[in-house]
C-alpha cells in the first residue's frame, strides 16, 4: 500500500505538468479569476526560484533526500498510517521534481494563486503537506516522551 501510494502521488504530478506543458511558457489562464491561474513556468531553482543556476546540486540534493526518506521509512518500521502517509507525500514529491530535472534540466511548475508569491505544482504541495504532517507528528511523539512519567 505505501509503495503504491508513492506510484499514485508521483503519476498525479508527473501527469498533471505534461498536461500544463502544452500551455504557452508565462501566460496566464484564469481559473477562478483574481484567485488562481494555470502559468507555465520552466524553474531550473527550488521553491521560490532560489538556487536557479545550481540544477546539478539541487539534482543531487533531491536523490539523496530520496534515499534518505526510503531509508528513514524502513528503520522506522512504522504502523502509523500517517506516518505512511507523511513519508509516501514527501518522497513521492520528491522523486517528481527529481524526475523533472534529471529528464528536463528543470522543473515544470504552473499553479499560481494570485496570493501566493511563488509558482509551484502538484509536487511542491506533496511536499509541504507530507513535511507538516512529519513534523507535527515528530513533535506530538516527542511532547509524548517528555511526559511520560511526570506528575503534577
Amino acid at each position: 500500500m505505501f509503495y503504491g501510494s508513492i506510484l499514485l502521488l508521483l503519476i498525479l504530478d508527473l501527469v498533471s505538468k505534461s498536461k500544463m506543458e502544452t500551455l504557452p511558457l508565462n501566460q496566464a489562464f484564469k481559473v477562478i479569476p483574481g484567485w488562481l491561474s494555470w502559468k507555465l513556468i520552466h524553474n531550473p531553482g527550488a521553491s521560490f526560484g532560489i538556487l536557479s543556476e545550481s540544477t546539478p546540486f539541487l539534482t543531487a540534493v533531491s536523490a539523496v533526500s530520496i534515499f534518505v526518506l526510503f531509508y528513514l521509512y524502513e528503520k522506522n518500521n512504522t504502523k502509523s498510517l500517517l506516518l505512511k502517509v507523511g513519508f509516501a507525500f514527501v518522497i513521492s514529491g520528491a522523486a517528481g521534481n527529481f524526475i523533472n530535472r534529471i529528464w528536463l534540466g528543470y522543473v515544470i511548475d504552473f499553479i499560481d494563486f494570485r496570493w501566493w508569491p511563488a509558482i509551484f505544482n502538484v509536487a511542491d504541495i506533496e511536499i509541504r503537506t507530507g513535511s507538516i504532517l512529519l513534523l507535527f507528528l515528530f513533535v506530538l511523539k516527542r511532547d509524548r516522551r517528555h511526559t511520560v512519567g511526570r506528575t503534577g
